[in-house]
């Protein structure tokens, strides 16, 4: 996917590409910094690039020093308005799942080896993973191979099991 900066220069355009590199609006050089992964802060005053900076071309770089003080200006008019996003990130919930057709354990997520033991789940060093009790493992037979149809789970058993999210310790 090209830029807009791209596209200037291709089609031969010395002056869209020359006035576009000195005079680029800070929103888009921002959008396009964390469009490579990585986003912009102001530390003490200074634009600082957070994340993987080797994923940015070294025209972005050049665009963001020539236009060093209007990235400053935007920056601070941006801070107090909204958060960055990536304050916003949720982490993904964790837990347990049945397989209604086989009656498997399955977890998804990561969840915490503390509490997987609590609900009875095993590490396996040979398999290097969880697992659940017999026969309710992935890798355990089939009920319908068991004489008699195996063990159930008792009925009521929920579809999924969410670990408890982590409670933040409040000073006293």
């Amino acid at each position: 996917m090209k830029t807009l900066f791209e596209a200037a220069d291709a089609l031969g355009s010395e002056s869209a590409s020359s006035s576009s590199s000195t005079e680029a609006h800070p929103g888009a050089l921002i959008a396009e910094v964390e469009g490579c992964g990585c986003y912009l802060a102001l530390v003490d005053g200074r634009p600082c690039v957070k994340g993987n900076r080797k994923t940015m071309p070294a025209h972005l770089l050049e665009r963001l020093k020539a236009n060093r003080d209007a990235v400053i200006q935007y920056l601070r008019e941006r801070e107090p308005a909204a958060p960055p996003a990536y304050n916003q990130i949720t982490q993904e919930r964790s837990g347990i799942r049945l397989d209604k057709s086989t009656g498997k354990l399955y977890t998804f997520g990561s969840p915490s080896s503390d509490w997987l033991r609590a609900q009875g789940w095993e590490w396996d060093r040979n398999r290097r993973r969880f697992m659940a009790p017999y026969p309710f493992d992935r890798e355990d037979p089939h009920p319908s191979c068991m004489i008699g149809g195996g063990p159930k789970l008792p009925k009521g058993f929920p579809d999924v099991v969410h670990e408890p999210e982590p409670q933040e310790e409040r000073a006293v």
